[in-house]
């Protein structure tokens, strides 16, 4: 699919039309608040004393998180829009 770089992470949304509650939520709070799923993630953020270290993501594969929509750079890949964010953009991980 795609390797990843650093402490970037690949993002696909999942569109919410309801709150948990069961709440509608407006058009206008759905636009920019977003919550996706974590679909790859890069290696994590490299040690400045060693070229061959890194500082591990917060974040794995199938997280889910909570993001803004004007954050981090779309991109199509095989016809399906993603995010690639940085970690630090990225607001919460959402937890069951």
């Amino acid at each position: 699919m795609i390797k990843l770089l650093g402490n970037r992470v690949l993002i696909e949304r999942i569109k919410i039309y309801e709150s948990d509650g069961g709440i509608l939520l407006p058009d206008k709070w759905t636009q920019r608040q977003l919550r996706g799923t974590v679909i790859e993630a890069g290696n994590g953020k490299r040690k400045d004393n060693n070229k061959n270290e890194f500082i591990p993501l917060d974040l794995k594969k199938g997280d889910t998180i909570l993001f803004d929509k004007f954050d981090g750079v779309q991109v199509l890949i095989n016809g399906e829009l993603y995010w690639i964010l940085e970690e630090q953009e990225i607001i919460a991980v959402l937890e069951n």
